[in-house]
């Protein structure tokens, strides 16, 4: 029959040896090594008599077990060849076991790097009371270059004896890296004993202490720890063992203490710490203890905030549950946090008062796993090497945020800071949360806000403070997932599906004199993710799709508080949570409702996955829709964006990975001002310049630390380049739209895409069916948009012919401008002249005067900024940007002209008359706003210029590739470098000459003087005849 232990060895072990016997060691000149090998060499004699005998007496069991085997196969074998066959197969067993011991022995002899002290402990283990001196070791320093950074370690030493039958073995080493995070140096001394009593046990002890210092970005950190433990093992291989030890660091980000301690029945940890940071000071702990495999963990934790939207608090509870059983590993969560933010502005009115806004968020999550792997087996020792696994994960989690509003007086608003602060006398609601909260009873205090909603009644509201406010939201979410997967002969397969709902609920009520303001919003969501995934050696591939669908409604109910029917309405709307009791309510009671928005929408993403040994590649496809249908005292507006985009990644292992990115987004608004739309795309792009500049400044602060980092692919350098262009487009550009698709030949002119044709041209076919409705087409486009790449630039193309200056407002944000761009917004896109015009209607000349001048001096910072970064731009819509900024502020020396005059003719508190609109008025003003267009609109110019210097740029270094024996120019890049000058830059830059000169004429200033720079058109031709021969332009 076949030897179930084959693998036990056959014979003796032999040494790799020359014809002189075993080859030299560079270490032979080391005294402690020579002892080494001197007394390994005479140990090792006995233990190959030891495992002659005990393979000799293995044989001779497992022979004899055989034979009882083969007469029980026959049926032939004797209730005492049973019993026998027992003994033998366990005496088998241990011997198998006694010769595994032995082989590992004598390879350890063999080799030459093993030191004094496991010779030692093999000579105790193996039950030796000779007497072995204190011998000394020195281990050699070393400086290695790895994944780990650079990794130095100095020479240390090893002290080793062994006395009345103990081994003892001392030794300190210390090691210094030097990586991406910085400097930092451990050393560590230790000792460790070894006996062997006289009924065999073996007993073993062992004690360590580190210290440490590291220095890094985030400040000089020490550190330092002791360790001891103790394990005996019988001689029947029962081992008990226990272990403590203690870690502490203290730097500028912090303290923190960790405790283990550990034996054969339990492992008890424990963490205390103290952190600051990020506006942020604070306190946690956490204690866990794990018996047979259950682990139960508390965490816990109060900090101070300090931020931009005021100060606070902030504390976290936990508790965590695992258990491991085989194969079979499962967990439970549980945590409580909470936080609260306070700030205090000073309010309009004399006396003085103050508005108080308190802020509180409590919340708690439960969660569970389980998961198992399972392998194959032909028998209880052989593997199939096929494995199969497979999990399954829940959880759920709720929060409740409140937020209250008070204007108090001077007196008032000293007592509830005081409150707040500890000083008693809080009978706010709030301040009673938070001491709950303070007093770590985050449930009563979450039961507690969550009553304070409920208990929101109509009395309560109209007893608000006049022009205060409180809002409730209340939030949930739960997730659930399953996983499955298989590996085995090279191959692989996995599956996993996830799913996640979540809600919110908000109510917000507020009071100014008799009116109470009710809002109530809820928001809905249903995400689901399928995936999978296959593997073949080193080849693999995946494919996750996640699909998400999402609902809210939002309405605003306004009641008076003297009305008889107020406590009922009050009740009624409060009782009204879910998305279609609240539009049945707006519906049946629309007298009562001031605004209301309605939104639905989905979103989707498909991420495709493939990869060969380190190289790996990924593809994203991303689509969305939404409508948001709002109404209020205007009017009814009805917003639809259509989202697109996707991208790739490319990776090797090691190294940061490079990508491409786009998000494009169709987004179309009809309402009582008409039509508007933006169609915008933004790109992201690994930026190998910006990555190099880095490298650089990172080298010069850090010459060592930016080296390691990058040989090693430690450092993660790969910058991102983001850049945001489009075009907005005002109501008179949906009749170009219109227009535009009344001829099929000239609608499918921008798209060459077979595989867009049929969409464009169905999208044409739509428009023209719904005649020049506005609201119509704003939906279609915005349709087309949902999952179409190249939608905005389509449309674009529409809207503003090539080489056309008129038709949209064209943009281009650059990632290093996100400051500019949301000033830009409120300054220039947005009506910045309304707040203006509504002080001047109410005769408060002066105030609209000072916020003309303040606006102003907006406009010019902006601007200044702008052109300070005009080389970020790539084409030539900086120009335009400027230009559309140059009017706006034209716009407001145009009312601070007619303020003055006519402050001039009545008098401080002079309203607007009929004059003012007049043609002759008109001209005033432009005279008087001239030298502020010419001032703008060079400005202006300046971003052209930059733009055309762009395009140059790009010729220039496809020329200079030449004569390069490793590539050509591109000859599609310099046409789209032509392109881009000729449609994009010099059309808007001959337009605003021409507004130049006619403010110049306006100002009675010299044209041909103002008008400069002009495009350097000759310079472009020169260019042109470089690279295809002829000129571009008839000059």
């Amino acid at each position: 029959m076949e030897n179930d232990y084959a693998d036990a060895p056959a014979g003796p072990v032999s040494r790799p040896a020359g014809p002189e016997g075993p080859a030299p060691d560079p270490g032979a000149g080391n005294q402690a090594f020579v002892e080494t090998r001197l007394q390994a060499e005479a140990f090792r004699g006995k233990l190959m008599d030891e495992r002659k005998v005990l393979q000799l007496d293995y044989d001779t069991h497992n022979a004899a077990l055989q034979q009882l085997e083969e007469l029980e196969a026959a049926g032939e074998i004797t209730e005492k060849g049973i019993a026998d066959r027992t003994a033998l197969a366990a005496r088998r067993d241990q011997l198998f076991k006694d010769l595994n011991v032995t082989n590992q022995d004598l390879l350890m002899l063999d080799d030459a790097s093993m030191g004094l002290g496991p010779l030692n402990d093999m000579m105790v283990r193996r039950g030796t009371k000779a007497y072995v001196p204190q011998q000394n070791e020195t281990t050699e320093g070393s400086t290695q270059l790895g994944p780990d950074g650079i990794v130095t370690k100095k020479p240390g030493w090893v002290e080793t004896d062994i006395t009345n039958g103990v081994s003892t073995t001392r030794s300190h080493s210390t090691t210094s890296t030097i990586d991406t995070s910085g400097w930092s140096t451990k050393t560590t001394d230790s000792s460790s004993t070894l006996t062997k009593a006289a009924d065999g046990t073996l007993n073993a002890s062992s004690n360590s202490k580190t210290s440490g210092l590291a220095i890094g970005p985030g400040g000089i950190t020490g550190s330092w720890g002791e360790q001891s433990g103790s394990s005996a093992t019988t001689a029947a291989g029962v081992t008990t063992s226990s272990s403590t030890s203690t870690s502490q660091t203290l730097g500028t980000g912090g303290y923190t203490k960790s405790t283990e301690v550990k034996d054969d029945k339990q492992t008890k940890k424990d963490t205390f710490g103290v952190t600051r940071g990020d506006g942020q000071i604070g306190m946690n702990a956490s204690s866990s203890t794990t018996v047979a495999g259950k682990e139960n963990k508390t965490t816990g934790g109060v900090g101070v905030l300090a931020g931009p939207d005021g100060v606070g608090g902030a504390g976290n509870l936990g508790k965590a549950f695992n258990q491991e059983k085989g194969a079979i590993k499962t967990g439970q969560t549980a945590g409580l946090d909470g936080k609260f933010v306070v700030s205090v502005a000073k309010a309009e009115g004399d006396p003085p008062r103050y508005q108080i806004t308190m802020s509180i968020n409590l919340g708690g999550k439960l969660g569970a796993t389980g998961s198992s792997e399972l392998e194959a087996k032909r028998n209880a020792d052989h593997s199939t090497g096929v494995k199969a696994s497979g999990g399954l994960s829940g959880s759920a989690a709720a929060s409740v945020t409140a937020t209250f509003v008070h204007v108090y007086s001077e007196e008032e608003t000293k007592r509830y800071l005081g409150a707040l602060s500890g000083e008693g006398g809080g009978a706010e609601k709030e301040l009673q949360v938070i001491k709950l909260a303070a007093d770590n009873k985050l449930d009563a205090a979450q039961s507690m806000l969550t009553g304070v909603q409920a208990a929101m009644s109509a009395e309560a509201a109209s007893q608000l403070d006049d022009g205060g406010s409180a809002s409730f939201e209340l939030a949930g979410s739960a997730e659930g997932g399953a996983n499955a997967g298989v590996t085995g002969g090279g191959f692989g397969a996995t599956a996993n599906v996830s799913g996640k709902l979540s809600t919110s609920l908000k109510r917000s009520v507020s009071r100014k004199g008799d009116k109470i303001s009710i809002t109530v919003s809820r928001t809905d969501s249903k995400g689901e993710t399928l995936g999978g995934g296959a593997s073949m050696g080193a080849a693999s591939m995946g494919v996750s799709n996640t699909d998400t669908d999402k609902a809210a409604q939002s309405v605003t109910f306004e009641l008076t508080r003297t009305d008889p029917a107020y406590a009922q309405l009050f009740a009624e709307i409060a009782a009204r949570s879910s998305i279609a009791e609240l539009r049945a309510y707006a519906q049946d009671h629309p007298s009562l409702v001031t605004a209301d928005s309605s939104t639905t929408g989905h979103d989707g993403s498909t991420t495709t996955t493939a990869g060969v040994g380190p190289v790996s590649v990924g593809l994203t496809d991303n689509s969305g829709f939404e409508q948001t249908v709002s109404r209020d005292a205007t009017g009814t507006t009805e917003t639809n964006t259509g989202k697109g985009g996707g991208g790739i990644t490319v990776g090797v292992a090691g190294l940061p990975s490079m990508g491409h990115s786009e998000k494009t987004s169709v987004s179309t608004t009809y309402g009582p001002k008409g039509a508007s739309a933006d169609l915008s795309k933004t790109t992201s792009d690994t930026d190998i310049d910006a990555t190099a500049t880095k490298y650089v400044d990172d080298f010069k602060k850090s010459p060592i630390a930016s080296t390691v980092g990058l040989v090693t692919g430690a450092a993660k350098p790969a910058e991102e380049k983001t850049e945001v262009v489009g075009m907005k487009l005002a109501d008179s550009d949906f009749d170009r739209i219109f227009g535009a698709a009344a001829d099929p030949v000239g609608w499918g002119r921008p798209v060459a895409s077979p595989r867009d044709r049929a969409g464009w041209m169905g999208l044409r076919s739509r428009i023209v069916a719904a005649g020049n409705d506005h609201k119509q087409i704003a939906r279609l486009i915005a349709h087309y948009g949902d999952g179409n790449d190249n939608a905005p630039a389509y449309l674009a193309s529409i809207v503003r012919g090539v080489g056309r200056t008129d038709g949209g407002a064209v943009y281009e944000w650059p990632g290093a401008l996100s400051a500019e761009k949301a000033s830009y917004k409120a300054l220039v896109e947005d009506d910045a002249m309304l707040p203006v015009l509504s002080l001047e209607s109410a005769g408060k000349n002066k105030d609209a005067l000072d916020l003309v001048t303040t606006t102003s001096a907006k406009l010019d910072k902006l601007a200044t900024d702008m052109l300070a970064k005009k080389n970020e731009f790539s084409e030539g819509a900086f120009g335009e940007m400027m230009v559309r900024l140059s009017e706006r502020r034209r716009e407001l020396a145009g009312r601070a002209y007619l303020i003055n005059q006519r402050v001039k003719a009545g008098g401080p508190d002079a309203m607007p008359s009929s004059t003012e609109t007049s043609d002759q008025s008109a001209a005033d003003v432009a005279k008087a706003t001239a030298k502020v267009a010419i001032d703008g609109h060079k400005q202006a110019l300046a971003g052209f210029e930059a733009a055309q210097g762009a395009q140059f740029w790009i010729i220039q270094k496809e020329l200079a590739r030449r004569d390069d024996w490793f590539g050509k120019p591109s000859v599609i890049d310099m046409e789209g470098a032509f392109s881009n000058l000729r449609d994009k830059v010099y059309p808007p830059w001959r337009e605003t000459l021409t507004k130049i000169r006619e403010a110049a004429r306006q100002a009675g200033l010299d044209e041909n003087e103002s008008a400069k720079p002009e495009p350097n058109k000759l310079y472009c031709n020169h260019l042109h005849r470089e690279a295809f021969g002829n000129d571009m332009f008839k000059l």
